[in-house]
């Protein structure tokens, strides 16, 4: 393929009109961006021939596009996951996270995505390459690279794929947009970025996620659920933790507190601390050596929570108490917690 050619596939789509014209173009680019980004980018270096308020507004469309089909192909790929991994090797696949559907704020989903994206990335460029550095360039990149959402159309393996395509074109897109090296385009692109997501990630903890979680519509539905989930992966993190400290020392611990180096932080500050915005209260009893049982329930019921559990030494989590139903597999948490009140 000819340099031209990939110049027309850009101006094609800069230069559509209504939506046949976008269509014919959208398959061109998106062809161009995946296979020849090399090319497709360098575009960007030279000025264009049109405005810079058409070449944004065109980015945008092209974005926010391919954003909201990859939302569609998510919930797609959640039902071929479900379908094709229900119960492998006696576990579980959950699709409860799927209650954020629930909340009119799912549309936005695309839209936080991109600027998170996007102010990750103007930390890197601008802590690696430089604060004269400007931003539209970096903005064009992380909006074409949205072309990778197309792999979600591949069942099951769509999304790994999609994340290292959409990774390897951010980071040729930023070596040649900015005219740099590939070890600078990494430390922007990716190692800067990354490092300080992580960061992110571990400061702000479970109660802020919830907090977060809390800002959508119908907040005490969505809170509720998940605090139930959350009550439900502790409860199970506690027996195994337990069982771990009783193979490890020979007797069931004296109380929660000493399970820090079988539990992560996390789960710790969940099932120790009242204060750490679960929603729910656990309460541990060892009447002797080689027995134990846990009581979990919500903080303030229905507000907090809906459901109760129970687990022992027997390794069996029950709901509501020691003679309640024993839960056998997570889609019977799923059922429990999708029931109305």
């Amino acid at each position: 393929m000819a340099l031209q050619e990939y110049q027309d596939s850009l101006l094609s789509w800069e230069g559509a009109r209504g939506f046949l014209g976008l269509s014919k173009a959208f398959l061109p680019i998106c062809g161009t961006i995946l296979f020849r980004p090399v090319e497709f980018f360098r575009q960007f270096v030279s000025p264009s021939s049109g405005s810079t308020t058409t070449r944004v507004k065109t980015a945008v469309v092209f974005a926010i596009l391919l954003g909201y089909t990859k939302l569609f192909f998510e919930m797609l790929n959640m039902v071929w996951l479900k379908v094709f991994f229900k119960n492998p090797a006696g576990a579980d696949f959950s699709t409860l996270h799927l209650f954020f559907l629930n909340s009119p704020l799912m549309i936005l989903r695309p839209l936080v995505s991109f600027v998170v994206t996007l102010g990750l990335l103007f930390l890197g460029i601008k802590f690696v390459l430089g604060f004269d550095k400007k931003m539209l360039p970096v903005f064009l990149v992380v909006c074409y690279q949205s072309a990778s959402d197309l792999f979600l159309l591949i069942p099951i393996v769509g999304g790994l794929l999609s994340i290292v395509w959409s990774l390897a074109l951010i980071l040729i897109g930023i070596r040649e947009v900015y005219g740099v090296n590939l070890g600078r385009s990494l430390l922007a692109a990716i190692v800067i970025p990354g490092i300080f997501l992580f960061s992110v990630v571990l400061a702000i903890g479970p109660s802020v996620s919830r907090w977060v979680i809390s800002l959508y519509p119908e907040a005490r539905t969505q809170m509720v659920k998940f605090n139930d989930l959350s009550a439900y992966a502790s409860t199970s993190a506690i027996v195994s933790a337990a069982e771990n400290y009783k193979r490890d020392l020979g007797f069931y611990p004296v109380h929660l507190g000493v399970l820090d180096k079988y539990l992560s932080s996390d789960v710790m500050a969940d099932v120790t601390r009242a204060s750490s915005g679960s929603g729910y209260s656990y309460r541990y009893e060892r009447p002797d050596d080689q027995h134990f049982s846990v009581y979990v329930q919500p903080q303030a019921d229905i507000v907090t929570g809906r459901l109760k559990f129970y687990a022992d030494n027997t390794g069996k989590i029950r709901f509501d108490g020691p003679e309640g139903l024993q839960i056998k597999s997570l889609e019977e948490v799923e059922k429990k917690i999708f029931e109305k009140p």
